[in-house]
């Protein structure tokens, strides 16, 4: 009879970046800077209501399945093309900054309502990985009297891999089966300030925050 595999492979990615210009006043000087990357996907590999008869029947859906695997990935970084920020104001100094990356994706390997007849296997499998990194890495900030950095960077891996068979009345004889879900998630959130980092005369503030979450669903 032969095998019959049907097999569903996506890649997919967002990815969002931002370079800071050199700035220096004589009075003020406030910077906000908000970077996001949002990925958001569904693949779904099926068979459903079906007679199917064959040697090896194989139902596979892969996402992202590579080295690095990443879906979402948000950049902030200074000074034109990465090479630091430097912000310079005799006053008073304030640079905000946030990088948000979201992996969302939903992927799907079933079998609903069929018969199938398998020789030797039955495979029903979603492979894959969710990974989301958000990063922010800037010089110097300084001035004359004070300064305030925010520095806030947040990946979130948010989806589902799933495997099953629903099939109800109808029968699958088969050598064996398997029905796997194989995934690896990850969600990575760095915040730096490389270089001089903050310098002023009278006062100063930073506050740098990195925050990730994993939240993946697995049937």
């Amino acid at each position: 009879d032969g095998d019959i595999s049907i097999t569903v492979t996506g890649n997919a990615n967002a990815e969002a970046s931002f370079y800071a210009p050199v700035v220096s006043l004589s009075g003020a000087e406030l910077a906000v800077n908000f970077v996001e990357a949002r990925l958001l996907g569904s693949q779904d590999a099926y068979i459903e209501n079906a007679n199917v008869r064959a040697d090896d029947i194989s139902v596979i859906s892969r996402f992202n399945d590579s080295d690095t695997g990443i879906g979402a990935n948000a950049i902030i970084a200074g000074g034109g093309q990465g090479n630091g920020t430097s912000f310079s104001a005799s006053v008073y100094s304030i640079n905000s900054n946030t990088a948000i990356a979201d992996a969302a994706s939903n992927v799907v390997a079933r079998v609903v309502n069929a018969n199938l007849t398998a020789a030797k296997k039955v495979s029903v499998k979603t492979e894959g990985k969710a990974v989301s990194k958000s990063d922010y890495s800037g010089r110097e900030i300084s001035a004359g009297l004070a300064a305030f950095g925010v520095f806030v960077s947040k990946a979130y891996t948010n989806g589902s891999f799933q495997a099953y068979i629903d099939n109800g009345n109808q029968n699958i004889t088969a050598g064996s089966l398997e029905v796997l879900t194989d995934y690896t998630a990850v969600a990575d959130a760095k915040t730096t300030t490389p270089g001089k980092g903050v310098s002023v005369t009278l006062a100063s503030g930073t506050v740098n925050l990195a925050e990730a979450k994993v939240n993946e669903e697995q049937d």
